[in-house]
């Protein structure tokens, strides 16, 4: 059985594991499968972020309105350069 690049995510998030194991199963068969898990990926993590702080998910909010409120209340660590 070989290890995936992702299963450090299956214990603590396993809907996580899920897109990025499905992703990596298809990264090289079609591409097309892969981006689209990839953003799902995107989508379920910014949603354990929020859910993780105790914060509501806007209701149709878009994927960088998200990001940019969790910036704005500063639950992002960001690396100084």
């Amino acid at each position: 059985m070989s290890v995936g690049n992702f299963d450090f995510l299956q214990r603590r998030w396993p809907e996580l594991y899920q897109q990025t194991a499905k992703a990596e199963t298809f990264v090289h068969v079609e591409a097309e499968v892969t981006a689209i898990r990839l953003r799902c990926f995107g989508e379920l993590a910014i949603a354990i972020l929020f859910r993780e702080k105790g914060l509501s998910l806007p209701l149709g909010g878009r994927q960088f309105d998200n990001l940019r409120y969790l910036e704005e209340i500063d639950a992002l660590d960001r690396k100084k350069s």
